[in-house]
């Protein structure tokens, strides 16, 4: 994955006064660029503004009235990577970011915090890099069930859906004294940094990198920029290598009456998740069946409750991306919090979306810890 592989615009067709976005989106079907981005643009309102398509091989380009454009460009048989950046001062930015929301077997890449950090080593000038942090806790429903066990500890303040968001900008040196002193340990960590990447050639440029894989490139030599791009790419090729070890495989054939036929299952056995020890096990415990089993929009996740004894639980919890199946097993192992997974059917996306779900919503001492013997 050499950063040639991403060299998708020319210098002579960028317009050096404007941003470009790079997206890298996870898919959970083996499809050609263009049917991708047919689908995302299907989805664009623009009135009577004509999209033109261009397909070639794995690239495929839509412009719009030389307003803006779209570049889609298959990386693997899971990661494409798209791109944007407009000639005229209309943004469809926002638009473009909510349709690949809800595309249901699209998603968009994750940097875990510690993939994120790995960034500042592209900046000289370290007392300027820009970290950008969130508290958006993860709360408990009205229409949750609680165990009747736990029933009296939940004030009626837990049962309000509620969200708390906080983003500070101060320089990196001294992000970390400030955001303890201020939030103690009610904050998640490093979702977004804003740096200037400096390289012998082709040079420098003023560079953001977010949680969603999302790299922005605001100023300077885009070169430089696509230097970037390659990393994040290949730290979740890297991810979603590592992955598919825990991975099931399905292959069915189409009967000659239209429906499927299992004809090939490849199980993979149990892996597990652990967590630093929290507060409150009980609390924790019970946030995260809701977690688990409650349906919301703004989750890749939902499922239902098989069993609870005490603070252990079991359900069964699906994720819409890629279809995954796990029956997801919570206990204590000498006094060690895990989440055991028995995968009746998973992808490598479907792992990602997993640990990325528990790590921003639980705890970041979520860590996807092997096989469960």
């Amino acid at each position: 994955m050499g950063t040639n592989s991403y060299k998708l615009i020319s210098k002579e067709d960028f317009p050096k006064d404007k941003q470009c976005y790079y997206y890298s989106i996870l898919c959970s079907r083996d499809l050609k660029s263009i049917q991708i981005l047919n689908d995302i643009c299907s989805r664009l309102t623009l009135g009577n503004q004509k999209i033109n398509f261009q397909d070639n091989e794995k690239i495929s380009i839509a412009s719009v009235e030389k307003k803006f454009h779209l570049i889609l460009k298959k990386i693997d048989p899971s990661i494409y990577l798209l791109v944007y950046f407009k000639i005229s001062n209309e943004s469809i930015k926002e638009k473009l970011e909510s349709i690949i929301a809800r595309i249901k077997y699209i998603t968009f890449g994750w940097m875990a915090p510690d993939d994120l950090g790995k960034f500042e080593k592209y900046s000289r000038d370290y007392d300027i890099i820009k970290l950008y942090t969130s508290y958006d806790p993860y709360y408990l429903l009205k229409r949750s069930k609680i165990h009747p066990e736990f029933q009296d500890r939940y004030q009626d303040r837990w049962y309000r859906p509620r969200a708390i968001e906080v983003n500070i900008k101060t320089s990196k040196i001294d992000a970390h004294d400030v955001l303890s002193a201020l939030l103690q340990k009610k904050i998640t960590d490093t979702i977004k940094l804003s740096f200037n990447a400096k390289f012998s050639n082709p040079g420098e440029a003023s560079i953001v990198v977010d949680q969603d894989a999302k790299v922005i490139h605001e100023r300077g030599e885009l070169q430089a920029t696509e230097k970037i791009v390659s990393d994040v790419v290949q730290k979740t090729h890297e991810k979603l290598t590592e992955y598919s070890r825990y991975s099931t495989f399905r292959e069915y054939t189409i009967l000659n009456d239209g429906s499927f036929d299992l004809s090939n299952y490849s199980p993979t056995q149990p892996f597990y998740y652990t967590f630093e020890f929290p507060d409150d096990i009980n609390e924790f415990s019970v946030k995260l069946e809701n977690l688990l089993t409650i349906s919301k929009k703004s989750l890749q996740i939902y499922g239902t409750r098989l069993e609870r004894k005490g603070r252990d639980f079991s359900c069964l919890t699906y994720i819409p991306v890629d279809r995954s199946e796990l029956r997801l097993t919570f206990c204590e192992d000498d006094g060690t919090p895990q989440l055991v997974v028995d995968p009746l059917h998973t992808t490598p996306l479907g792992i990602l979306t997993l640990t990325r779900t528990l790590s921003e919503k639980m705890t970041w001492s979520t860590r996807l810890s092997g096989f469960y013997d």
